[in-house]
């Protein structure tokens, strides 16, 4: 007998407690339900994880066991873990929790002062803290995991989840350049993580708070790719991050913070969150909240709310038929000049010709052409330029030297004194 589905489990009861009343949230590894617990009369979420093989139920109950050995306020609480033999699922009773999550915050914010940062990671850093020191390595640390609760009365407060399930890997989110599979979300994965080298430690959380302060404050990652193998492949040769480039105007302090938590070697990052949440406490943006805050026009590049962003006017090329006409009429301008100057300016002077090897050169003055400025202009037919007279060669000459000699530039007559070649 198949188990029941997602929707099927509505109205259910899980081991006598717990009544599923409506889906929160659906994921690879299960269904989050909000739940009511008939025993101690209070609200929670109750995970139920998809059916798996016996040893995959007994590693969802391993983690949940380690992060309901966490208790602080920045990490959701878990109440329950069990079996219910009657669905034949695993669950977990937690916290529930009532709020956006921190991704919701970016898409509607986009960018976040550092005060303002600090308000949303503090508690986050502070729960994965406890968590590191139970040994507990959350591994996937990220906008979506992290909770903005609301509660009556009481404000925000930020609550880290999905400790124990998120070091589990989903096929299409996570995987080695050598096909091993890895933990995490590849846009928040260490490098080291990335190239399948060591095992996770503090300093794994470490990187990933590191890419939630850039992006907070920034509003994008400090590496991003095209699909997922091209963001792993990237974030194996990751290079050093260099945030003052990116903000001038921030303090020195604030600058190391962020590239001291994004420094591509385990060795080079804070030991852990403890260390980097006291030195971003320290820094100037931090401690005056009212400080201005002007990244740049970088993390408008990445806004997807629903407003629409202006978009620049792109300069395109002329259609080829634009360039004819614009060459056809530079072409009748030219030639339209050309013919004005022939009739202004006339013939142009006589064209120095070598002497003929064969025969002396005979001194022969041409005679005065007429001047054809002074002589009246008629508008049809144009005028004709004048032909000087010159002596009679007894010689037959070739057909395209006479045809050369009577023409020049822009048409205009070219003439040689009589006799000469």
């Amino acid at each position: 007998m198949a188990p029941p589905t997602a929707e099927a489990l509505l109205g259910r009861t899980l081991v006598g407690r717990y009544r599923l009343d409506a889906p929160l949230g659906r994921g690879g590894h299960g269904v989050v339900y909000a739940a009511r617990d008939l025993l101690l009369e209070r609200d929670v979420a109750v995970k139920v994880f998809a059916p798996r093989a016996e040893r995959d139920d007994a590693r969802f109950l391993r983690e949940a066991r380690i992060a309901a050995r966490i208790d602080h306020p920045g990490v959701v609480r878990v109440f329950d873990l069990g079996r219910d033999d009657a669905t034949s699922r695993a669950f977990m009773a937690q916290e529930l929790l009532r709020g956006p999550t921190l991704r919701d915050w970016l898409e509607e914010h986009l960018v976040a002062t550092p005060a303002q940062a600090m308000a949303l990671l503090g508690p986050v850093m502070e729960g994965l803290a406890a968590a590191h020191a139970r040994g507990v390595i959350h591994r996937d640390v990220k906008p979506e995991n992290v909770v903005l609760a609301e509660g009556p009365g009481v404000a925000v407060t930020p609550k880290l989840i999905d400790f124990g399930v998120a070091s589990l890997v989903e096929p299409d989110e996570a995987s080695s350049g050598a096909g091993r599979a890895v933990a995490g979300t590849p846009a928040y994965m260490a490098p080291e993580l990335a190239r399948g080298e060591g095992e996770p430690d503090p300093r794994t959380d470490v990187w990933a708070v590191g890419v939630m302060l850039y992006e907070l404050l920034l509003g994008r990652r400090p590496y991003d790719a095209d699909g997922t193998r091209a963001l792993v492949a990237a974030l194996a040769h990751a290079e050093p991050v260099r945030f003052a480039r990116r903000v001038p105007s921030a303090s020195p302090a604030l600058c190391a913070v962020v590239e001291r938590a994004l420094a591509p070697a385990p060795a080079d990052r804070f030991p852990g969150v403890d260390v980097m949440r006291d030195a971003l406490a320290r820094c100037d943006e931090v401690s005056a909240p009212d400080a201005p805050w002007s990244p740049s026009a970088v993390a408008a590049s990445t806004r997807t709310s629903r407003e629409a962003l202006p978009v620049a006017p792109i300069a395109r090329a002329p259609r080829p038929a634009a360039r004819w006409l614009v060459a056809v009429a530079v072409c009748a301008a030219l030639a339209a000049v050309g013919v004005a100057g022939a009739r202004m300016v006339g013939a142009p002077a006589p064209i120095a010709r070598a002497p003929s090897p064969t025969r002396p050169v005979r001194a022969i003055s041409a005679p005065a052409a007429p001047d054809p400025v002074a002589a009246p202009v008629t508008p049809a037919p144009p005028p004709v330029a004048p032909v000087a007279a010159r002596a009679v060669d007894p010689r037959p000459r070739p057909r395209h030297r006479e045809a050369a000699a009577v023409v020049g530039v822009n048409q205009a007559p070219v003439l040689a004194p009589p006799g000469v070649e």
